[in-house]
């Protein structure tokens, strides 16, 4: 029998290759560019998107592929309604599994202190022999407005109340309306997402978690930042496209907000003379669930799945089973 083919559709993500790796030794394991995909995955039992979009037609141009298994918790880039009718499941790496929630939700707080602590300033001042200064600001009494309160969002809630921060959330309607979610999510002031207005108006820092779908892309812009004040931070550890990239810069250039925090970029990877960095930025390169732990659950996951569609057993994380089964496809 022929070994699995697991096809990352990226040169990159070395780590969690290598951790998978560790967890699959049986299996046939390639990387390739983006552009390289539709001559690869032919042959490809299951592949790991990445960053790299799975088309229909790279699915019908797949006969053996069985599985769409991403490295971490984004599927936006997959096209789930055609998977789905193919008969092949698509699953994911929920953050509270991997832990990159708590991976996330840590970076989130250090880009929150180094805006705070106006970090890059008092590294510029000390080269420059300065000392005593710049004068920062506590995130102690301040308001932290969290949007999306899944599993990042709520990793993060729970690590900002030791601050003694006022913590405030939303999500789609659907989600705050069940009680129980209402008494797990742990912060002071919980709404859906027609009262955006009121959080961003409230905050004193905006911190992005949501997933990226229809409802978020293009959720902050140039009339939401109007409504934050002119102290505020926004920190997006989320995804890019929930940000307009243009009203961003304006509105920190024009001091309309205080400072941006940003692990996602609208495009990826971002030039690294945009602009943008000339602003009162803290920006990090899409690092949010890079550390051993999450990476580590990462690997066990999809080591975990790929053993489960060979031995004909049922996928953990699989985001269109029930459609699958409804439908009655299943590619074999």
């Amino acid at each position: 029998m022929a070994a699995t083919k697991v096809l990352f559709c990226s040169l990159g993500w070395g780590s969690v290759v290598d951790r998978v790796s560790e967890y699959i030794t049986d299996a046939e394991i390639v990387r390739c560019a983006p552009e390289k995909v539709p001559q690869e995955i032919k042959d490809a039992e299951v592949v790991i998107p990445t960053m790299t979009q799975i088309t229909a037609d790279l699915m019908d141009a797949s006969p053996r592929l069985k599985l769409i298994q991403q490295a971490g918790v984004g599927l936006e880039g997959v096209d789930i309604p055609a998977a789905t009718e193919r008969g092949i499941p698509v699953a994911n790496v929920p953050s509270v599994v991997n832990r990159s929630d708590a991976s996330v939700s840590e970076l989130a707080i250090i880009h929150m202190m180094v805006l705070a602590r106006r970090y890059n300033e008092a590294v510029a001042n000390l080269q420059a022999g300065g000392w005593g200064l710049p004068m920062g600001t506590l995130l102690l009494t301040k308001t932290a407005g969290i949007v999306g309160m899944g599993g990042i969002g709520r990793a993060l809630a729970r690590r900002l109340k030791p601050f003694e921060m006022r913590v405030m959330g939303i999500d789609l309607p659907e989600v705050v309306s069940n009680p129980q979610f209402r008494e797990q999510a742990g912060v002071d002031w919980l709404g859906d997402l027609a009262q955006l207005d009121h959080l961003l108006s409230e905050s004193d820092f905006v911190i992005l978690c949501a997933s990226l779908n229809e409802t978020s892309k293009g959720l902050i812009g140039k009339e939401q930042l109007a409504k934050m004040k002119p102290t505020a931070f926004l920190v997006n550890v989320a995804r890019g496209p929930m940000v307009d990239p243009v009203a961003l810069e304006e509105a920190l250039k024009e001091k309309r907000i205080a400072g941006a925090g940003m692990d996602v970029y609208f495009e990826e990877p971002v030039n690294p003379k945009s602009s943008l960095f000339l602003c009162n930025v803290s920006a990090t390169p899409h690092i949010g669930a890079t550390t051993d732990i999450a990476f580590d659950g990462i690997g066990k996951a999809v080591a975990e799945n790929v053993r489960r569609i060979r031995a004909g057993e049922p996928i953990v994380g699989c985001v269109n089973a029930q459609a699958i089964e409804q439908a009655g496809t299943r590619r074999h």
